[in-house]
């Protein structure tokens, strides 16, 4: 086995009333998912733009951050990451772009596209910042990664 490769990347919450904001994307393994936005820490200010234009007047304010260990059959991938929170305004326009949709509680608990990351989305709807931990057996199709562990501090 592979040493341990290690990732890091920022990713967006976006919330707008009590849904949050989810990217539809064609996985490599040719299923479509709903993904949080991210970006390099070097570019959230930009993915921020891109998503909500250059009108939005809003900032993201650090949410805390998370560690995903990944076991793969062809070794370990730790991810960490950095959270950013933005809360878009009742009653604020933005036009998204297309790709990007709103999601609430009870979507995200029956969309099969948000199967191997429901548990994390489902947190990420809570206001309380985040401080997480967790392991996935990657073993099988990416889809089908069941968590091993989850510890929140």
């Amino acid at each position: 086995m592979e040493p341990r490769q290690r990732k890091e990347v920022c990713i967006l919450v976006i919330i707008w009333g009590k849904k949050i904001l989810l990217e539809s994307v064609q996985h490599a393994q040719g299923y479509e998912i709903l993904s949080v936005p991210g970006a390099p820490k070097d570019a959230i200010l930009q993915r921020i733009t891109g998503i909500l234009g250059e009108g939005y007047v809003g900032a993201g304010k650090p949410f805390g951050s998370f560690t995903d260990l990944v076991i793969k059959p062809e070794g370990e991938v730790e991810l960490a990451g950095d959270v950013f929170r933005i809360e878009v305004s009742e009653g604020h326009e933005i036009a998204i772009p297309k790709e990007f949709g709103w999601y609430a509680k009870e979507q995200i608990e029956t969309d099969r596209r948000c199967r191997r990351d429901r548990r994390f989305y489902l947190r990420l709807l809570e206001s309380k910042p985040l401080n997480l931990k967790y392991s996935e057996d990657q073993l099988g199709k990416w889809i089908d990664a069941k968590i091993l562990s989850w510890d929140e501090s």
